[in-house]
């Protein structure tokens, strides 16, 4: 189980407990999709869900752009 927390303008704007396992059969409830956060073997302008629960309005894409960029971020 991960704890994702959201910020806007600094302030917290909301909390998820996302969990994650290898399962393709794997659903959620209420009419959620498994997702995928990372392909085992990314190919660029490859595209997936990592979360697909229309319902409770999360919805999120990626794709993957490079494999060969650095990114550097401040730490917390």
């Amino acid at each position: 189980m991960i704890e994702d927390r959201a910020e806007v303008n600094g302030k917290l704007s909301e909390v998820t407990r996302d969990y994650y396992a290898v399962d393709r059969k794997t659903s959620g409830v209420n009419g959620a999709k498994f997702g995928l956060i990372m392909p085992a073997k990314p190919v660029a302008g490859d595209c997936f869900q990592q979360e697909l629960a229309p319902k409770n309005k999360a919805v999120d894409r990626s794709e993957v752009i490079a494999l060969n960029k650095k990114v550097s971020t401040p730490a917390l």
